[in-house]
């Protein structure tokens, strides 16, 4: 009697291992896009589960969102677009970012980080300031570079709100800042 008691407590906990297994490597081979029901698609600015093929919208999503200008959305999460545009170069530069980004000269070493590289300018610092979410707003800081960081041609010395049209200098660069976020 004991055997068979022992027997099914075996059978019962061998059981619960492989249900439990096969629920975790399902939720770990899952694509994380695939539940759209927490967060939205979006390419070039259009929430993909309302693009059509043939539609106005603009060319129908594959699913592959490693190309240029589609980024996963989770609503409950701000998704910041920053528009730069170099007065020095005429250049217009893009930048998605979640929280946080940074500007510097080289690239992040930490994936994941969003940062607008500017080369070319021996007076920008590595890691020369960043731009961050505060209070729904967009906030610039400088990160103690060695030639300052200036908003509308005041030295930045503490954390200050970004407006659109402000005018960002780091080094001998400047770039005028239009920010807005995504929504889906």
């Amino acid at each position: 009697m004991i055997i068979v008691v022992i027997a099914s407590v075996i059978v019962l906990v061998v059981g619960a291992v492989i249900i439990y297994e096969y629920a975790v490597k399902d939720r770990r081979e899952r694509n994380p896009y695939q539940n759209q029901s927490k967060g939205v698609i979006v390419k070039n600015g259009v929430d993909v589960k309302k693009q059509m093929p043939g539609g106005e919208k603009g060319e129908y999503f594959t699913g592959n969102l490693e190309k240029k200008g589609t980024c996963y959305v989770n609503p409950s999460v701000t998704v910041w677009r920053a528009v730069f545009d170099n007065l020095n170069t005429g250049e217009r530069l893009y930048m998605d970012f979640v929280r946080q980004m940074w500007i510097g000269r080289t690239d992040s070493k930490e994936s994941g980080r969003a940062k607008l590289r500017l080369s070319g300018d021996g007076k920008i610092s590595r890691t020369h300031c960043t731009i961050y979410e505060g209070n729904g707003k967009l906030c610039l800081q400088d990160l103690h570079s060695s030639n300052h960081t200036y908003l509308n041609g005041a030295a930045v010395t503490e954390p200050v709100y970004l407006q659109n049209g402000d005018v960002i200098r780091v080094g001998d660069t400047q770039l005028r800042v239009q920010y807005s976020t995504l929504h889906s």
